[in-house]
Parts: C-alpha cells; sequence; structure tokens
C-alpha cells in the first residue's frame, strides 16, 4: 500500500495498480481480442476473456487494467498499404516492406522521398456516416523524416467536403497539434513508445452529409514543408485506424484488420453470483473509485462508470465521470429504483481538461497530460452523497472529503445486491 494509504480496508477491492491481479469473486470478460502496449513499448494481443495490463509506452511504469469501449476500425486493410484500396503516390520512392513494426514482426512499410520533388504520401479512402465524430491514428517511426500530418476529410455525394480532421507532428520535439479548419479538428495526439515508434492521432467531427472519408499519411521537411535533397530519406509506418462514434470518437487500441472492418467488443467486471457476501447486501455503502484519464479519454462525450445493480430488478446505484465538449470533464451521479431514474449534482463537479496553465487549445477540450481522478459516493436509506476531492490525500475521502459534496433525498435504491 502507499504511504499514508487509511488504517481501515475496504470490504471489497479492486486495486489493480498496487495488486496486480482480479480478486477471486470477480470475473473479466471480453469477447474478441485486443491489443495493448507492453512495457518495452512493443505491441501485444490479450486473447478473449483475458485482461489487459495498462503501461505508460514511453517510460514503461505499470499503471494497472486497461479497459476500453467497443469501437470498430473501419479501415479493410490496416497494415498492408500495397493492398487494395490503398493509393501509394507514383512521386514517392518505391514501397518496401518488411521493416520491424510496433508488434516486434515485420509488419511495417517505408513511404520514402521520391527522385523529383513534390508531395509524398499514401492515402485510402473508407465509408463513414455523417454528423458523426471521427478518430484517426497511425504508428509512424522515423527513417529520415521526422514531420508530417494524418488527415481525414469526409465528402458528400457531390464530391463537396464536409469535414476536415488534420494533425500535424513533430517526432524529433514529440509534438503534435491540430490545424483547425472552422471547428473541425477538436484535439490531437502523441504517444512515444520505447523502442522508438510513436502514435499519432487526430480527433474531430464529419458534417451532415459526410458519407466517405479520405484518409492520407504526408510526409515532410524538418521546416514543415515539401521537400528534395535526393538523400532516400524515409517514414515507417504500421497501423492505421479510423474510428466513428455517434457521440464520441477517441484514438483506442489498435485494432488490426486484414480485408474487412473489425471491432473490439465491451471490456467489463462481474462478480460471482455464487459467491455474494455481505459487501453486496448491505443497505449503505461506499464506493471509492481512483482511475488515471489519458489524454485520449476525454474527447468527445467520453465517460467510465462504476456500478452496483440488481440484474433482477435493475435498480442500481451508479458512479459516473463524464465528459462534455464544452464543459470539459466532470463527476456526476445516477441512481434508479427499478427505473431510469438518473441524478445528476448540480453545479456539476469540474474536473478540467487537462491543459497545462500555459496552454491555448486550437479548439476544442482535448488534454495534454493525464489527469488522476478520485471520487466516491455512499448510498444509504436516507439518500447520496457523492464526493470529489482534487489533489488531496486519498486517506481525505475515508475522513474528511472537504470539497464538493452532493447529496440528493428518494433516490436511492433499494435491494441492491
Amino acid at each position: 500500500m502507499p504511504a499514508g494509504y487509511p488504517t481501515i480496508m475496504p470490504l471489497q477491492m479492486l486495486d489493480f495498480k498496487n495488486q496486480a491481479k482480479l480478486d477471486s469473486r470477480f470475473n473479466f470478460f471480453c469477447s474478441t481480442s485486443r491489443s495493448y502496449i507492453d512495457a518495452s513499448g512493443i505491441m501485444r494481443i490479450a486473447e478473449a476473456n483475458q485482461m489487459r495490463p495498462a503501461y505508460n509506452p514511453n517510460t514503461g511504469e505499470y499503471l494497472g487494467l486497461l479497459m476500453e469501449s467497443p469501437s470498430t476500425n473501419l479501415l479493410p486493410w490496416s497494415n498492408d498499404i500495397t493492398a487494395s484500396g490503398w493509393y501509394y503516390a507514383p512521386q514517392n520512392g518505391p514501397v518496401s516492406s518488411g521493416y520491424i513494426g510496433i508488434g516486434a514482426a515485420s509488419s511495417a512499410y517505408r513511404i520514402a522521398e521520391g527522385t523529383v520533388p513534390g508531395s509524398w504520401y499514401v492515402a485510402t479512402t473508407v465509408a463513414i456516416s455523417a454528423s458523426k465524430n471521427i478518430a484517426a491514428s497511425v504508428f509512424v517511426k522515423s527513417d529520415g523524416v521526422n514531420r508530417g500530418y494524418l488527415q481525414v476529410y469526409g465528402v458528400d455525394g457531390s464530391g463537396l467536403v464536409k469535414g476536415n480532421v488534420i494533425a500535424y507532428f513533430d517526432l524529433q520535439r514529440n509534438t503534435v497539434f491540430p490545424e483547425n479548419y472552422g471547428v473541425n479538428t477538436l484535439t490531437a495526439s502523441i504517444e512515444r513508445m520505447k523502442n522508438g515508434w510513436y502514435r499519432v492521432g487526430c480527433m474531430g467531427p464529419m458534417a451532415s452529409g459526410a458519407t466517405l472519408g479520405v484518409l492520407s499519411l504526408v510526409l515532410q521537411d524538418d521546416g514543415g514543408s515539401l521537400f528534395y535533397q535526393g538523400q532516400g530519406r524515409g517514414l515507417l509506418t504500421d497501423g492505421f485506424q479510423v474510428e466513428q462514434g455517434a457521440t464520441n470518437a477517441y484514438v483506442s487500441s489498435f485494432i488490426a484488420t486484414s480485408g474487412a472492418a473489425a471491432t473490439r467488443s465491451l471490456e467489463y467486471l462481474e462478480s460471482k453470483s455464487s459467491e455474494f457476501d455481505n459487501w453486496y447486501t448491505q443497505s449503505g455503502l461506499t464506493f471509492y473509485c481512483e482511475s488515471i484519464v489519458d489524454n485520449n479519454d476525454f474527447f468527445g462525450l467520453g465517460r467510465f462508470i462504476m456500478q452496483s445493480i440488481n440484474t433482477n430488478t435493475s435498480a442500481r446505484a451508479e458512479l459516473r465521470v463524464l465528459a462534455d465538449l464544452n464543459l470539459g470533464s466532470f463527476v456526476s451521479a445516477s441512481l434508479a429504483s427499478g427505473v431510469a431514474n438518473d441524478f445528476t449534482p448540480s453545479p456539476l463537479i469540474g474536473i478540467g481538461n487537462g491543459l497545462q496553465s500555459w496552454e491555448n487549445p486550437t479548439s476544442g477540450n482535448g488534454t495534454s497530460r493525464p489527469q488522476v481522478v478520485k471520487t466516491a459516493f455512499s448510498f444509504s436509506s436516507s439518500g447520496l452523497a457523492l464526493a470529489y476531492n482534487n489533489n488531496q490525500l486519498v486517506k481525505n475521502w475515508f475522513y474528511s472529503p472537504t470539497q464538493q459534496v452532493i447529496t440528493g433525498s428518494g433516490l436511492v435504491p433499494s435491494g441492491i445486491n
């Protein structure tokens, strides 16, 4: 346990950061395999119903359990840029394959400068839905080229542009920024791996009428312009991804495809019904949750939820941490007694958007640094108490949550188990 931890212990604890294992009274479920980045910066695969560890991709620090919402990589071919549907510009240098990629296999391709001055790039198209947010990403590694941009623009049936999401990156400086055409690009992200690979992402909305997305990765000179010096410089690529969501989209863990779009299923924990004990049946108790919200999670309307539910009656007590395009992220509570009777505190308990004090985002509420979110709520027959304590010791949650405390009466479900 870390120093300063309270002397009392929870009746039930899922402490993935310190214990690195799942309590025997719970099961983990996910119907599909999923990828994750290990402590060495190498992509690994967790099989169905296998938990994924989360590591800082740059330092290798173990962070806890990795859990994500469902998502689909819309690109039929995520890795093979020579496959049907991909366009490799003829002015590029010859395409070459067989380079060691993010998964320590020979999966990477090299995009090279050509023999005449020009714009060197690869591109493809993908069917998208209008009025939805989109997130594009790619793994890249310098082989002489450090700068470029990743772009997705949407077009309608007449070829008119209906959205333009773009992120400029500089691998040498480990920087990325979104270019704002109107209000399209909301945020951009870059993650540096220990093995020299980077993941670049950009996120934003597609307007009404967009049915086709055009994805391109363009190489640039170190000064940010077109270039040609005859040096044969190149950029390694591995793992393109395009995701969409009705209300939110974010750069999630990589989903490999080979000829068709592929989906990662929901991940969730479930208590074993045969091992219920007093922890589940008390009339009042407290939930405490500490989570790391990274720089990709809180674009759009992302959220995470801690929930206790009676599957027979649908009665539930629920803690939510939400994100809003205009408000940033905030804590809310949701309770019901057999029906969807949600309770949201007013005023909202703001978390912030993760920006450093000197930063001025191009647009939107994209974050530049992880945020540690500490939240707790208690319920009993007299109502709900919800607390959020930013930058205070964990022990304060158990003795004196001094920040925001909101109570609501008559909203507590009965029969929670």
